[in-house]
């Protein structure tokens, strides 16, 4: 799992007010907010925290200043609800990661749902138009026998019959056709080519086996675009936590469905944190803290 961080919050004056309140300075007060809501997201992913004690929460933000203070700080300058008897997280599924990764999930199920019953409908059709195909057949073979049979009947009236018979075969051959949906278009070989040529702009010295051609089908299969594709692999390669790791492979950006939905959305603030030099008293973001944070995207 991960939890969303906003670049904006920064900046924010939330942020500045709770700091201020505290006595601490921002980027502390920072480190104390991702700390209770990472305990939020491990323990309560629907951001009720209504069972939580406020040393509960003083324990799990690793406080240094009395926790009714910083609770009351909280609920003071918004970050914390009071609805009724409920106590709620402001803005829960603007930092749970839960959240948009399952409204990714049910999307990308519902996109699968929805190619397979096109499929459904289009091998149904198929099977239907050959039935309606041999029926025809058939029948013209046994209008070839009665007419041998008939020879003395009425010329006039076995055209009638005839023609009749052929109108009736006609409008529902007509029927068939305006029921039959149009079927979802298979994708081409270029597109294919198209998404390896994205991920080999990367990697020039990468070849596409059977493995690479199957997933990237697979992911054309299921309904993503070309664009879709190669926007989860662009993504990828500016994650630096997996540009520092090696995980750039192209299952890391393809290997299924949910995967490919967690990419095209995935944003990283753009901050030059060069010659930086953190305070004696601000939390400094450790391997393990990256690890837990990106640890569901690799």
């Amino acid at each position: 799992m991960y939890l969303q961080i906003q670049q904006s919050l920064l900046t924010h004056l939330k942020v500045k007010r709770l700091a201020r309140i505290c006595g601490w300075d921002k980027a502390k007060a920072i480190g104390h907010l991702v700390l209770f809501w990472g305990a939020v997201q491990q323990h309560e992913p629907d951001g009720n925290i209504t069972e939580w004690t406020i040393d509960d929460i003083a324990d799990f933000s690793e406080l240094d200043i009395e926790p009714q203070v910083f609770y009351d700080a909280l609920v003071k300058v918004g970050l914390i609800d009071i609805d009724e008897d409920m106590v709620l997280v402001h803005d829960w599924s603007e930092h749970s990661g839960l959240t948009r990764l399952a409204k990714k999930r049910e999307q990308a199920r519902e996109r699968q749902q929805r190619y397979r019953e096109r499929n459904a409908l289009y091998n149904a059709d198929v099977t239907r138009d050959k039935s309606v195909s041999n029926a025809n057949v058939t029948l013209d073979k046994d209008k070839d026998k009665d007419k041998d049979k008939d020879k003395d009947k009425d010329k006039d009236k076995d055209k009638d019959k005839e023609s009749l018979s052929q109108l009736e075969i006609a409008d529902c051959l007509s029927e068939e056709f305006q029921l039959q949906p149009t079927p979802k278009s298979k994708p081409k070989s270029g597109d294919i080519a198209k998404v390896w040529d994205c991920y080999q702009e990367h990697h020039k010295r990468a070849q596409m086996g059977d493995k690479q051609r199957k997933m990237i089908k697979s992911r054309l299969d299921e309904g993503y675009s070309v664009d879709d594709l190669k926007l989860a692999i662009n993504n990828l390669h500016k994650s630096q936590f997996h540009v520092d790791g090696n995980y750039l492979k192209l299952e890391h950006a393809l290997r299924d469905s949910d995967k490919v939905a967690v990419w095209i959305d995935w944003t990283e603030p753009e901050k030059d944190y060069s010659g930086y030099t953190p305070a004696d008293n601000e939390h400094v973001f450790s391997d393990q803290d990256y690890q837990d944070a990106f640890g569901d995207l690799l």
